[in-house]
């Protein structure tokens, strides 16, 4: 296992961070922003601009359940559009990407 290296990370509550997660959604301490696991070192092989740690959804006790509204999956797909549109030039003032930290 190689791992992949993450731009920011989703933890088992929904919120953002600056580092990387562990398969439970917990964040981890490491300087390197880095997850690891057989499922994402496939990851590397891809050339996507922006990559979100999320954990493994199956392992965070019903966190992420749709009963629950799915945060983890919701704010890692609300944060890649949000992205998307302030790399194409699009970030309004009031954008939450710029709150981010």
């Amino acid at each position: 296992m190689r791992g992949v290296s993450v731009d920011v990370s989703i933890v088992r509550r929904g919120r953002i961070v600056d580092a990387a997660v562990n398969k439970h959604g917990f964040r981890l301490r490491s300087k390197r922003k880095f997850i690891y696991g057989d499922t994402v070192d496939i990851l590397r092989r891809l050339h996507v601009p922006y990559l979100i740690g999320i954990g493994d959804i199956g392992k965070m006790k019903g966190l992420d359940d749709i009963h629950r509204a799915c945060p983890v999956t919701v704010s890692a797909l609300r944060l890649l559009i949000e992205l998307d549109n302030w790399s194409m030039g699009q970030c309004r003032a009031n954008s939450p990407l710029l709150l981010v930290n």
